[in-house]
């Protein structure tokens, strides 16, 4: 990605001691913005194709591998939203850091890996988004779904498919409907609902996200390959163009 190259260019040129950094200049901050505010659109793209992998993932009752790509679909969310808020998370060596895309900022060091910096990020600057406005079974919704993404990634073994898991029941029996439903609601419930977050969370993520591009006048080539792949696990359904800045071809 551009923006991370030019993170990691920055702050070589921006440290003046060992972990001493001088502010970001106007001209830097706006060409890192700029390359940030790309590459955002370039991932959400990512968000909106691993929606469609989990949706023919949950047809086919491989509810396992769903589960990964519906945490993924939030976590590409997320990461889109900070980038087009200017935001950059990178590693220098093995180590994150984090800056933000405005003059005067400087560069800091975090811990932990970039999904979990991403996300204690979000959750610091974007403590009252929808997306944190309820817990899920009184857990953090961004921890919940992290949980049932590690436990299928590492806990899992063998996979149960194609029994149904508890957080699968709703979808496996009606998709089309819970899909079109998590689409179009207009007070998100479904997305706190333990035995409809799974599928709804994600979904609650990207049309947040697609908001966010809308509101930036942002547009993101999404090609006939993905819209088929909704068609195939039978929901290939109106409410899909809801997501109006995710522009199919």
């Amino acid at each position: 990605m551009q923006s991370i190259g030019q993170s990691k260019a920055l702050v070589g040129q921006c440290e003046t001691a060992s972990n001493v950094f001088r502010p970001l200049s106007h001209v830097e901050a706006a060409a890192l913005k700029a390359a940030l505010v790309a590459d955002g659109v370039n991932v959400a793209q990512t968000a909106y194709a691993s929606i469609a992998d989990a949706v023919l993932a949950i047809s086919g009752k491989r509810f396992t591998w769903a589960t990964i790509k519906l945490y993924y679909v939030a976590f590409y969310s997320v990461k889109a939203l900070l980038m087009l808020d200017g935001v950059s998370i990178f590693y220098r060596g093995r180590t994150p850091y984090m800056i933000r895309a405005r003059a005067g900022e400087l560069f800091k060091k975090k811990s932990g890996n970039s999904h979990s910096v991403a996300f204690k990020e979000f959750r610091s600057s974007y403590n009252s988004d929808v997306l944190l406005s309820q817990p899920i079974a009184g857990v953090d919704p961004l921890e919940w779904i992290e949980n049932l993404r590690n436990a299928a990634s590492y806990n899992t073994a063998p996979f149960p498919d194609p029994q149904v898991p508890a957080h699968f029941v709703q979808q496996d029996a009606r998709l089309r409907l819970h899909v079109s439903s998590y689409l179009t609601e207009t007070v998100p419930v479904y997305p706190f609902q333990e035995d409809h977050a799974l599928l709804a969370y994600p979904i609650l993520s990207l049309r947040r996200l697609d908001q966010e591009l809308q509101r930036q006048g942002k547009t993101v080539p999404i090609s006939a390959h993905y819209r088929t792949i909704f068609t195939t696990a039978g929901c290939d359904v109106g409410p899909l163009n809801s997501l109006k800045a995710f522009n199919a071809e």
